[in-house]
């Protein structure tokens, strides 16, 4: 049994998972997330300030202290959008090396793509079918497109949920051509009936869903009820969509545009429904940590 341990460092979210690799399955253990909302600062100034650079070097000694506490053999820790696009953030990673021993890896979004595809093939059988892959992060949005279970085309593109947030409704106008020239070069034809979406977003989505529907459990959502959760959101306040529809702070936000990503994505591509299996990216770098091929993530945690 190998015991390991990842840290994701988004644009909108700190985690940390530990889990023990045995053969094909992973099991994780524990699972820890601070709010810690890089990408504020990373898409407004461009530079982390002080306090944020502290804040981070506090999470990063509570999260090693854990790994400690766990013996942990093997560790990665991977950074995305915000952590690549902030002029210092050589500075936050020195700081985090020089307190807690840990190194920090800025990833590119086609590797992210790649390990998040790793943690949905454990989840869902996509031998032969056709599939339109979305990963929503604070920083970016990330697409994949399958065509009989092969990978066609993917692209990360910089129109994650905070940088939405700070840089207003334009930035998603001016990148639509964008996003629309990669759907029609790699879809072209295909008939992609569902959406896989990965990130908590997604998994937010279903939530509400199952809240407003009263429903005992829920496997995906439609375009059509999409739109209307939309408009059900749009017409409720912040404080009480984190009241009403027990969301987390840092989630009543950016949820909304992330909806926004969906329903743009959803008018050149006609799914009929989004499913979103509990992985993403952390689940993707334990898999890689494992260096064995994993069929069944367990997470007792849950």
């Amino acid at each position: 049994m190998k015991k390991i341990a990842a840290i994701d460092i988004g644009s909108n979210a700190v985690r940390l998972a530990i889990a023990e690799c045995e053969g094909s399955k992973l099991t994780i253990t524990k699972k820890l997330r601070a709010p810690l909302r890089l990408g504020t600062e990373a898409f407004d100034k461009g530079l982390f300030s002080q306090r944020t650079i502290k804040d981070a070097v506090k999470i990063f000694e509570e999260f090693a202290h854990e790994i400690e506490h766990d013996h942990v053999k093997s560790i990665k820790t991977v950074a995305t959008s915000a952590f690549r696009d902030t002029k210092n953030s050589e500075e936050l990673a020195k700081a985090v090396k020089k307190k807690c021993g840990l190194d920090i890896e800025a990833i590119d979004g086609s590797l992210e793509a790649t390990l998040v595809r790793q943690a949905i093939n454990t989840k869902l059988d996509l031998d032969g079918k056709n599939a339109l892959m979305m990963d929503i992060g604070g920083g970016s949005m990330e697409l994949s497109i399958l065509h009989k279970g092969v990978l066609q085309g993917a692209k990360s593109f910089d129109v994650g949920t905070v940088r939405l947030l700070q840089q207003g409704p334009e930035l998603l106008k001016n990148r639509e051509a964008e996003i629309e020239k990669f759907i029609r070069e790699f879809a072209g034809k295909l008939d992609l009936t569902r959406m896989i979406g990965t990130g908590g977003n997604f998994r937010a989505m279903l939530k509400l869903k199952k809240k407003i529907a009263k429903l005992n459990k829920v496997d995906f959502v439609t375009q059509n009820e999409l739109r209307d959760l939309h408009t059900i959101l749009e017409h409720t306040s912040y404080l009480k969509r984190i009241k009403k529809y027990d969301m987390r702070p840092d989630r009543a936000d950016v949820i909304m545009p992330a909806m926004e990503l969906v329903l743009l994505v959803g008018k050149m591509v006609p799914f009929k429904r989004i499913y979103a299996p509990n992985v993403g990216l952390i689940h993707g770098v334990l898999i890689d940590l494992c260096q064995s091929k994993i069929s069944k993530i367990k997470d007792i945690t849950s």
